[in-house]
């Protein structure tokens, strides 16, 4: 986390979280999948978004290059983890 401030505020145990820069693409594709399945309607998708929007997140700006085709690429093999999973 490259936000001192933030990082204090973590430390100290205040509420916080970290995400990484694709997170809310992530929650998005969630969201659309569970449209798509009709497991929940559009205006509740708005209103859970509105929601994500009032909560402390700090997301990563700085995923490089280096980082997501380096480090998070060797974690995911290590772990046999797949980066991203796209619907079908």
């Amino acid at each position: 986390m490259r936000n001192p401030k933030k990082r204090k505020r973590l430390q100290n145990g205040l509420q916080g979280v970290a995400v990484p820069a694709f997170w809310r693409h992530q929650v998005l594709n969630g969201l659309l999948v569970g449209e798509k399945a009709q497991a929940m309607e559009s205006e509740l998708t708005l209103a859970f978004i509105e929601d994500l929007n009032r909560l402390p997140v700090d997301v990563d700006q700085n995923a490089t290059s280096m980082i997501v085709f380096g480090t998070i690429q060797s974690l995911c093999r290590k772990h046999g983890l797949r980066h991203m999973t796209l619907p079908s």
